[in-house]
């Protein structure tokens, strides 16, 4: 499960699931639209790739960043856990989570142990 959630701008605490492809923009069919000035109407995309998510600019007017990293438009770029992204003013978190099999490769017991000898 992966979602961007906003840790600030005008819409803090808005957090948003990400599906195979998510478009990231002011206008309003984006996917997730964000009501920022400096973002542009067409600002970035969120793709996935089995388990792996990239962020791509969309040759924004004002770039889009991972860390301090301005991206190159139209080049993917890899998203780990906790990468902080900027679109203009607003500042997302992009968050990973794994899930891991609770199965455990031990044999379950087939029947009664024999009582201990004393």
């Amino acid at each position: 499960m992966a979602f961007l959630e906003i840790y600030a701008g005008c819409e803090s605490g808005r957090q948003f699931p990400l599906g195979d492809t998510m478009s990231i923009g002011r206008n309003s069919d984006n996917d997730i639209v964000i009501s920022d000035s400096r973002a542009s109407r067409y600002h970035a995309r969120v793709t996935r790739r089995g388990d792996d998510f990239f962020l791509e600019d969309l040759s924004s007017s004002n770039g889009t960043f991972v860390g301090e990293k301005q991206l190159s438009p139209g080049i993917r770029s890899d998203l780990t856990d906790g990468d902080e992204i900027r679109i203009g003013s607003t500042r997302l978190i992009f968050r990973l989570y794994r899930f891991v099999s609770s199965s455990c490769d031990m044999p379950r017991p087939t029947g009664w142990l024999p009582n201990p000898v004393r």
